[in-house]
């Protein structure tokens, strides 16, 4: 008994792999090649195609003449009256247009030639596996994206992708970045704080070491020579230059 369960079991898989082989091939089948008809709407019809490889259009009937934009990025090859072949070639957009053989009729496709990204993805996660670095494609260039720890990363990162012939569009976030704008505030912070202190008080002590008030805030006192004192003994002597201070005494020179 266990036996033929087990025999069930492997038919059983073995015809789930089979479904799933058929369809796959239904789908490839789908992505790889396109029907069009002459005179049916007036959007254009979407081509996806890699670098490297072909996609097949089939028309309702016979074409007469056909044109593509640039050349350079596809081309179009008529294999049959009504079948036509677009290979990818470069890194790109273009319109391919098709006429039919009788008549003024024709069909207008945007082909969209990618690039398969999959080798450079896994080059640059091997280079940087700490870091979340993301790639795609639009209007013919490489957008980098994601965040990572080392500002450096993000021009090294750009270095490969246009090592491999690619224009880049650069996205990429630093931690260190974001650091250096905390720092930056902080440091603007400590500049504003310091200008508070020049609407503070200051004293001033003769030679008997009694304090004398000299600045009521209205804003700040002249000196044309005087010693500045703290805790910590003489710290500073100014001569002819403004002095602003709530905590350290001044001391005027005769």
């Amino acid at each position: 008994m266990q036996t033929r369960s087990k025999s069930k079991r492997a038919v059983a898989l073995l015809f789930t792999i089979m479904m799933a082989a058929a369809v796959s091939q239904t789908a490839d089948a789908q992505t790889t090649s396109y029907s069009a008809m002459f005179g049916k709407g007036t959007e254009p019809i979407a081509v996806n195609v890699l670098v490297g490889q072909s996609r097949v259009i089939n028309f309702d009937r016979p074409i007469g003449r056909f044109s593509v934009s640039n050349p350079e990025i596809a081309e179009a090859v008529l294999v049959a009256p009504d079948q036509v072949l677009v290979n990818g070639k470069g890194f790109g957009q273009v319109n391919f247009i098709a006429w039919e053989q009788s008549g003024g009729r024709f069909v207008v496709f945007d082909v969209y030639v990618r690039t398969n990204l999959s080798l450079i993805d896994s080059q640059i996660r091997a280079l940087f596996p700490k870091d979340d670095i993301r790639l795609s494609q639009a209007n013919g260039s490489v957008v980098l994206s994601g965040n990572v720890k080392d500002r450096k990363t993000i021009g090294q990162a750009q270095s490969i992708v246009e090592a491999a012939g690619f224009k880049v569009v650069n996205m990429i976030e630093s931690a260190t970045t974001n650091v250096a704008q905390v720092q930056l505030e902080v440091h603007v912070a400590e500049v504003s704080k310091s200008r508070l202190r020049d609407y503070g008080t200051a004293y001033t002590s003769g030679g008997g070491g009694s304090g004398g008030y000299i600045n009521s805030g209205g804003g700040p006192s002249t000196l044309s020579s005087a010693t500045v004192s703290g805790a910590g003994g003489i710290l500073e002597r100014v001569t002819g230059s403004r002095y602003f201070s709530s905590a350290a005494s001044v001391s005027r020179s005769r």
